[in-house]
């Protein structure tokens, strides 16, 4: 019988590829957490918690892999073809019902109709991690301290944690003052959780470096001072930026990079990122919606009647899941990927065919787990130590992320209603340790896929019901009490829909508005605020949104009465002064961010176009030797015989070089004897002095000892 070798005995050789491979197997097998098993008896020996760290590498995602060798790319052609044959049908019934085949585009315009004071509120967010974070933590590692303890460094330990609450503060104060909608406050949520998290690790990972300088200042305090001492090892400003746009949520000084660069694939994915984006909204259009404004919220909704709504819920929110893997997970931080260069795109795994629940929520988003797993299970894990550390720890895991994504979605939908909670952490944990007790592959992907379609359909079930109660407009409501199968007339009915027709058409509209001034000459001050218009712009805010509360107020009473009591007064309200500045300060603030943005875009998309074609017209010179050449045509050098071999051996080297810098992803080559891209622009168009060719040639050793050399020419020839 053979004896197989101890790990004590393997791990002699820290290096070797056996010791490496163990390893490995056993961060794969166990947890990512290997045992010292030194001493055969585990029940005296302690445990010893070693964690892995984080390696980035060069490789594509899973799903770009597939596509080009695999039958993913089926898969892909049969949602393209069914999200056309969707849209065509979508464009047709707009058309027919409502004269306009872009009608559904609404859900889409209410969500974005705020981007612009958006994208100015993340703008503040991205620059108060540059000047608090970035330039904070260089001023705090500039002031010398020979020992740190928590007590002399308590005051920047507040300072960080104040900054991190005052992300979050002014950013929600910000959702609420101006009353975002769904996307827009999702996009706030999402980014202040995202700046936090890459703020913590920009902070976590290069503490070391400031302790380190630090302590090397108060050691050479009163001593002169090197270059190396003043700037040490703090990560550059590019490196920060770099950091804070790239698709990893851990900080490094450097990481791995692509060598190319296709704008066509950036396109390419930014338009998958829109076509998500619009699949979504044909589902709530066309799928969600309609189930939902059925349900009489007013008398009450039945329990049976809810608990079956899951199941129609499933396809929608299926559809919804997978356009947010796609387009999120995948077009998206593949996006920013291929924009910037970065290399490791692995951002999630064959979430789908996974072993178990632990492994799904691992490979379902990399990105955010490689955070998790760093600063808060490893961190909680070698706090309390032993096997129950580790539980502890995972326990943390789910429930820091049940309670960032019911914040997300509590935050945007304006509801606390904590059913994301719920599933993820109080049923996924459930289902975590039951998945543990499944052996055969085939039986748990059914439950996982199962547990995943079950928990769309009741999250949609549980929010979109609360959503719809919260949104009935006054005709709706009204709608519903002089209905025909409620009141049994339907004169009442018809009555109503012939002025929520007039309302709804701009040109009777603007004729009722004409004669409702004419009868009511109070309301002439507020024609830009007629009746039809404020319940239009209330209507279309409400009908799949939530309501204010002065609204709710408002169902029961009669439409003239609540223009006359708000709006036709003698003066103008608080309310109505407020709303009027705040509506004419977003159109300035839309004005002035639309110029910026198209003055930053056209500056950006000009200086491509110019580095393009300055690079085009380089690489043509640098084919024909026209470089080479034009050293040749100097003065000194016009009338000396040169071999065709001599001319392409300088040819040679200074494509070389060339293509060295394109290697290397760099702006300016800076060469030993001083070459680099502008020298060789300025050589072909401006005469300059090229003395130090023959040094040139003798430090690249260019010269052939069968070529027979030309004397250089001296500087008086």
């Amino acid at each position: 019988m053979s004896q197989k070798m101890p790990l004590s005995d393997v791990e002699d050789d820290t290096f070797s590829a056996r010791t490496v491979e163990v390893k490995l197997n056993q961060i794969e097998d166990q947890t990512e957490i290997i045992e010292d098993t030194e001493n055969n008896d585990k029940s005296a020996a302690p445990r010893h918690l070693r964690f892995r760290d984080k390696e980035f590498i060069l490789r594509p995602s899973l799903l770009t892999e597939r596509f080009e060798r695999g039958p993913a790319g089926i898969i892909y052609n049969f949602f393209f073809a069914l999200l056309l044959l969707s849209t065509i049908a979508t464009l047709f019934k707009d058309f027919y019902e409502h004269g306009n085949p872009l009608y559904h585009f609404w859900l889409i315009v209410w969500n974005f109709e705020q981007l612009p004071i958006t994208l100015t509120a993340w703008l503040a967010m991205f620059l108060s991690t540059i000047l608090f974070t970035y330039y904070g933590m260089r001023f705090w590692s500039r002031i010398g301290c020979a020992k740190l303890t928590l007590f002399n460094q308590s005051p920047f330990l507040f300072a960080y944690i104040g900054y991190i609450i005052a992300l979050f503060y002014y950013s929600l104060k910000f959702v609420f003052m101006w009353k975002l909608n769904c996307a827009c406050s999702f996009i706030i949520t999402c980014e202040n959780t995202r700046f936090a998290m890459k703020v913590h690790s920009f902070v976590r990972e290069n503490f070391c470096k400031g302790r380190r300088k630090k302590m090397n200042v108060a050691n050479n305090r009163g001593e002169q001072k090197t270059p190396i001492d003043a700037e040490y090892d703090m990560p550059t400003l590019e490196q920060f930026i770099y950091f804070m746009f790239c698709p990893a949520f851990l900080y490094r000084d450097t990481y791995p990079r692509s060598t190319t660069r296709e704008w066509r694939v950036v396109g390419k994915h930014l338009v998958h990122c829109l076509c998500s984006i619009y699949l979504t909204n044909l589902a709530f259009i066309h799928l969600v919606r309609p189930n939902f404004e059925q349900m009489t919220y007013e008398e009450g909704v039945p329990w049976q009647q809810l608990v079956y709504s899951i199941f129609p819920s499933i396809v929608p929110g299926a559809i919804c899941m997978v356009a947010l893997f796609f387009g999120l997970l995948h077009s998206w931080l593949n996006m920013f990927s291929e924009a910037m260069l970065f290399g490791d795109r692995r951002f999630y795994a064959n979430w789908w065919n996974s072993r178990n629940m632990a492994e799904y929520y691992r490979n379902w988003n990399l990105v955010v787990h490689d955070w998790l797993y760093t600063y808060v299970y490893r961190d909680i894990a070698l706090l309390i130590g032993s096997r129950n550390g580790l539980n502890v720890a995972q326990i943390m895991v789910f429930f820091f992320s049940a309670a960032f994504h019911e914040y997300w979605f509590g935050v945007s939908l304006r509801l606390f209603y904590p059913v994301m909670f719920t599933l993820y952490f109080v049923l996924g944990g459930i289902f975590f340790f039951v998945s543990r007790l499944i052996r055969e592959p085939y039986i748990w992907n059914i439950a996982m896929w199962f547990n995943l379609l079950i928990g769309t359909g009741m999250f949609f079930a549980a929010y979109a019901p609360e959503w719809s109660g919260e949104g009935r407009t006054y005709y709706d409501v009204l709608g519903i009490k002089l209905h025909p199968d409620t009141c049994g007339s339907s004169e009442s009915f018809l009555e109503l829909k012939k002025a929520y027709d007039v309302l709804r058409r701009p040109f009777d509209r603007a004729l009722y508005d004409k004669q409702l001034i004419s009868q009511h000459s109070r309301t002439s001050r507020y024609e830009q605020y007629s009746a039809s218009r404020m319940h239009s712009q209330m209507h279309e805010r409400n009908t799949y949104g939530y309501s204010q509360q002065h609204h709710h107020d408002f169902y029961g009473e009669n439409w003239e009465k609540y223009w006359y009591r708000h709006y036709g007064n003698s003066g103008q309200t608080s309310t109505f002064q407020e709303e009027k500045r705040r509506k004419e300060l977003l159109q300035r603030w839309n004005k002035v961010i639309a110029i910026i943005f198209c003055f930053l875009m056209s500056y950006h998309f000009l200086s491509l176009y110019i580095i393009r074609k300055k690079r085009q017209y380089i690489n043509s010179l640098v084919a024909s030797d026209e470089i080479a050449k034009s050293y040749l045509r100097q003065p000194g050098y016009k009338d000396k015989a040169f071999d065709e071999d001599e001319v392409k051996h300088i040819g040679k080297i200074l494509r070389k070089n060339i293509d060295e810098a394109k290697h290397q992803r760099k702006e300016v080559l800076d060469t030993a004897s001083g070459i680099n891209t502008d020298v060789w622009m300025d050589t072909v168009t401006e005469p300059v002095d090229f003395n130090s060719l023959p040094k040139i040639a003798e430090k690249h050793h260019y010269f052939d000892k069968a070529i027979p050399r030309t004397p250089w020419p001296s500087s008086h020839s």
